[in-house]
């Protein structure tokens, strides 16, 4: 019986048709988070993120691409470099030298350096932990969308709500004041009391009072809304006042972005502490190449000259680390450290998760019975009400019963939105825990 109500529309009340400030078209709950999702400021910080992160990515990756560097260089030598030459070369005392300067005071060079990556730790894991920050990034604007969607559709069903509650404030202004009208009536005919007349215009004046504040709540938080969505303040947002309650299904468990955050932090511990081993025992290697010419030149007459001499060659350049002071060891004990970490906060996050979970769904089911409960009050209300009315037309019920009779209507109805209300908050806190909140 329970499912089959929920099934269908538990609460449509639809604001007076003669306000003319939902005289235009209104706004749905998916309008508004659309908008938002448009024009939020964060989201659009995290999109300039994630494209910074490709970006990040591409200039990782550059890293495998030969790298060319042009190099030109003049050298004019006031003193000549002195070199020591040994006697012995030349027949004289061994153990005896003679200072010689060689070369010429022009000197030029011109040069291509190539050089290619072949392996290297450092590079690939940069590129692996890239490729997890772009993920992580992905998963930051998908948690942002959520919060986004949660906080609309807190404010909309607020504003709804208020809106209904409006509603109910105008139907019981408008029973009170025919009953006002029916005590001076009454009075006039002497079959009721001044006390009597007082007594139901102070009921007046009070459901007035709560008009006007709910009226200033619901334009705070209609301010809100529209801040969220992008708008101006002044601009007249209209919002569906129908409030629609579906079938909740069974939402399946899926993993929270936290969740998946952490793992994601996991992977890139994972990468350093292998990039970090890989470092210990694979060198780095890559190729050079040397493409260039050397001048040498002289000016004094008669021998005056400017020569020039091909150098190039192409080798392999192998780099490893044969002792780093075990920094390399430190590092992996600390990555590893980390990684513990992480596994024990995730172990915290998932008891936590289950119970909220398991409170979520208690929560839900306690407010649908609430809800068809507070459904049978309100008509039972409604008929106390209008059997009082008859009553007290007849002098069989006092002006107090009426005005109680109208008390207990007016709360009977006040109950049952707040039954609704805890039934949306239930709901879209079970989706967001379930991770079924952007389905």
């Amino acid at each position: 019986m329970l499912a089959t109500f929920y099934k269908t529309t538990l609460f449509a009340l639809i604001i007076l048709a003669n306000n003319a400030s939902f005289a235009q078209q209104n706004w749905s709950l998916e309008q508004c988070i659309d908008s938002a999702l448009v024009n939020n400021t964060g989201i659009k910080i995290l999109e300039n993120q994630e494209a910074l992160s490709e970006l990040k990515n591409k200039e990782v990756k550059s890293n495998l691409l030969p790298k060319i560097y042009g190099n030109a260089e003049y050298k004019y030598f006031i003193d000549l470099p002195y070199q020591l030459m040994p006697l012995s070369v030349f027949g004289g005392p061994e153990g005896q030298f003679k200072e010689a300067q060689f070369g010429v005071p022009h000197n030029i060079n011109l040069n291509l350096t190539i050089q290619v990556p072949v392996y290297s730790s450092k590079i690939y894991g940069a590129i692996e932990k890239t490729e997890i920050g772009k993920n992580m990034v992905d998963l930051q604007v998908e948690k942002t969308k959520e919060q986004i969607y949660f906080e609309v559709s807190a404010l909309y069903r607020n504003t709804q709500l208020l809106m209904n509650k409006e509603s109910f404030l105008d139907s019981s202004i408008k029973n009170t004041e025919v009953m006002l009208s029916t005590i001076n009536r009454l009075k006039d005919a002497l079959l009721a009391t001044g006390t009597d007349a007082k007594k139901v215009e102070l009921q007046l004046l009070t459901l007035q009072a709560q008009k006007d504040e709910i009226n200033s709540k619901t334009k705070q938080i209609l301010n809100g809304l529209k801040m969220y969505m992008g708008l101006n303040l002044d601009y007249n947002l209209a919002v569906d006042p129908t409030i629609e309650l579906s079938n909740s299904p069974i939402y399946e468990v899926k993993p929270s972005i936290e969740t998946k955050l952490n793992q994601l932090q996991q992977e890139l511990i994972k990468t350093d502490i292998s990039s970090l081993k890989k470092s210990r025992y694979i060198p780095d290697v890559g190729v050079v190449g040397y493409l260039g010419t050397n001048g040498f030149g002289y000016t004094e007459a008669p021998n005056e000259f400017l020569n020039f001499y091909p150098l190039s060659f192409v080798g392999l350049k192998i780099t490893h680390p044969l002792f780093n002071g075990t920094v390399t060891n430190k590092q992996i004990a600390q990555k590893n450290i980390e990684f513990e970490n992480l596994q024990l906060q995730q172990t915290i996050v998932n008891d936590k998760t289950s119970l909220e979970i398991y409170n979520a769904k208690e929560n839900l089911n306690t407010a649908l019975n609430q809800l068809d409960l507070k459904s049978k009050l309100i008509t039972l209300a409604d008929e106390i009400f209008d059997e009082t009315k008859l009553l007290h037309k007849q002098g069989l019920a006092s002006t107090q019963d009426l005005i109680m009779a109208d008390n207990e209507l007016r709360l009977a109805k006040q109950n049952y939105l707040s039954a609704v209300t805890a039934c949306i908050v239930a709901d879209l806190e079970l989706q967001k825990l379930t991770g079924n909140i952007l389905k």
